[in-house]
């Protein structure tokens, strides 16, 4: 298996492909319930209506493009533009031409487009809904964006297995760094390391539910008829827990909301006896001014167990040294947090979907 989709509508079942980010893609086969669940969720969420047009610029081997993007405008009679590839000149003449209502893309598409875009104000007054997935946003994006724009990103969360399971509310300030609440018919738990339930989520008929609403933090497992049949031969048993779907994600619910901290297997940094969010110390990193990105991961080591690693492409005018980053982020998050390793590159490798490889 590559990590393109074998589409295919014959016969009761769809079969798409993990992005692989942690390790080899998986096939995952999704029934037609699945899909039309998926669709339907959205539709309803996002307010889709056949007036709508958007403008469609991601690949279509991916959820994001295939199911977000394309399914759903196509069930709802909607309008497609579709682009052959990203070009932010030709994206920048579509938004700006009062045709365009609904637009999606990945956090490097939107960095690409303020990168081109000389942070000039655009009125895209007949946009009505601009959404950020398949990778972290960081808030200073977020922030310029809206700076530029007007328009508050809406995040999500979801992955092939699932569709979309977590949106920020069509009606609410979305706040950065935060994928917001269960979707409709969706319901979510949270557990610790030992698979205990510490909380439940859902929404079911418009009407969210939680069992707790204390701040936890853990492993993040999903129900509901959204939810993929199995993996394409592969066993799938080790996957579910109790008819839980266990994403591998830790994410953390807070202020009556849920954020993402990263994969469990790459993205928690276990260092001197912490756990460590190594994209919530990404999000901080970003907002130096010399760095224009970064990723953060643990790094083997002897005496810790794992030493927290950044490595981070520089502005064009930038230049940053370890001490010079410890001294700054100091009063910006836990000592433990603070890179004890750093490495300054040119560009940091990332597929289609803007998610990063190192």
């Amino acid at each position: 298996m590559n990590n393109k989709s074998l589409v295919s509508t014959t016969g009761k079942f769809y079969n798409d492909a993990t992005s692989g980010t942690t390790g080899k893609p998986k096939g995952v086969i999704l029934t037609h319930e699945n899909i039309s669940t998926q669709v339907e969720i959205l539709t309803k969420a996002w307010k889709w209506n056949e007036n709508d047009t958007i403008l469609h610029t991601l690949p279509l081997h991916h959820v994001h493009g295939i199911i977000n993007a394309l399914f759903c405008p196509l069930s709802i009679g909607a309008t497609t533009i579709m682009m052959p590839k990203f070009n932010s000149k030709e994206t920048w003449q579509h938004l700006l031409s009062g045709q365009v209502t609904v637009f999606m893309a990945v956090p490097t598409i939107y960095a690409k487009l303020i990168d081109s875009s000389d942070s000039v104000k655009k009125k895209l007054t007949a946009v009505r809904l601009m959404v950020s997935g398949s990778a972290p946003l960081p808030v200073p994006l977020y922030n310029k964006w809206l700076e530029i724009t007007g328009h508050r990103l809406l995040e999500r969360y979801g992955m092939t297995e699932i569709g979309m399971c977590l949106s920020n509310l069509y009606d609410s300030d979305r706040e950065p760094g935060y994928v917001g609440l269960p979707l409709p018919s969706v319901t979510v738990a949270i557990a610790n390391d030992n698979g205990e339930i510490l909380l439940q989520c859902s929404n079911i008929n418009g009407e969210i539910t939680v069992t707790n609403n204390q701040p936890i933090t853990g492993e993040l497992l999903v129900k509901g008829d959204s939810v993929f049949k199995e993996y394409y031969n592969k066993p799938t048993s080790q996957e579910f827990q109790n008819g839980w779907f266990k994403t591998g994600d830790i994410c953390q619910y807070i202020n009556n909301k849920f954020r993402m901290l990263g994969r469990k297997s790459a993205d928690i940094i276990k260092s001197g006896g912490y756990k460590i969010s190594a994209l919530q110390i990404e999000t901080i990193l970003v907002e130096h001014p010399s760095v224009k990105e970064c990723v953060v991961f643990g790094l083997t080591d002897d005496v810790y167990g794992e030493r927290v690693t950044a490595v981070i492409v520089p502005t064009t005018t930038g230049q940053l040294t370890l001490q010079e980053l410890k001294a700054w982020a100091t009063d910006k998050m836990p000592k433990y947090w603070i890179p004890s390793l750093l490495k300054v590159v040119e560009e940091i490798p990332k597929n289609a979907m803007g998610k990063r490889h190192l």
